[in-house]
């Protein structure tokens, strides 16, 4: 039974409960009336700005993708000059028209005044 006194002497009890209806009335409401609107707008823009910012994500990554792709298409680009730039290509490609890589390297000619 001790030990039941000594429980009961740590719970305390609330001396009476509080009521928060009286507090608001339509007077009360009519008071804060700006602060309430300027809540409802602060909470507006604040759900307008989280809609901008995922929009402004998937823009971001939609454009991400687009140049990862163009990127590829730059290095497959940039590799089939490579390819067709080499000479043995280049000799294959201008047989057609009669033209001829020279067995023999061109001659120098020159004149009296530069010797």
């Amino acid at each position: 039974m001790s030990e039941n006194k000594i429980e009961q002497a740590f719970i305390e009890e609330p001396k009476e409960k509080r009521d928060w209806r009286p507090h608001i009335n339509y007077e009360w409401v009519v008071k804060n009336l700006p602060f309430i609107l300027f809540l409802s707008l602060i909470a507006l823009l604040y759900i307008a700005n989280g809609h901008y910012a995922v929009k402004n994500i998937r823009e971001i990554n939609k454009l991400d993708k687009e140049v990862k792709e163009l990127n590829w298409r730059y290095i497959d680009a940039k590799s089939d000059l490579m390819l067709r730039s080499k000479m043995s290509e280049v000799s294959q490609g201008v047989s057609n028209y009669g033209l001829q890589v020279p067995e023999r390297p061109p001659l120098n000619i020159q004149s009296k005044k530069d010797q």
